[in-house]
């Protein structure tokens, strides 16, 4: 029994070891997603007030409004749909961006 057990761990496929690149890419990764989620944050108030320090938005409304400023082509009864849209969006890649795990290529 022992025998198949062995057979079976060697046939596994091997896993390297981390080194600087690896390590490199996930801080990048973790700080893209912090990125994301600080300005997701904002938007929905959680910095503090508008026209405090360091503070971009503050409040839903006024990103409604630098997002209308963006899109003068977008009707204005879209302009809350495009808000939320691009909230969620941003807040999808803030998550997926900090979990996302190593893809290898593999070579032919």
């Amino acid at each position: 029994m022992t025998k198949s057990v062995d057979s079976a761990i060697w046939r596994l496929p091997r896993m390297r070891e981390l080194g600087p690149s690896d390590l490199a890419a996930a801080f990048l990764r973790l700080s893209m997603g912090a990125g994301l989620v600080s300005a997701v944050a904002d938007r929905l108030g959680f910095w503090g007030p508008p026209g405090s320090f360091l503070v971009s938005w503050g409040n839903f409304h006024n990103f409604m409004v630098y997002t209308a400023r963006l899109n003068p082509w977008c009707p204005s009864a879209c302009l809350p749909l495009l808000a939320v849209a691009v909230t969620i969006a941003e807040a999808g890649l803030a998550y997926f961006s900090a979990s996302a795990s190593r893809v290898e290529s593999r070579r032919c």
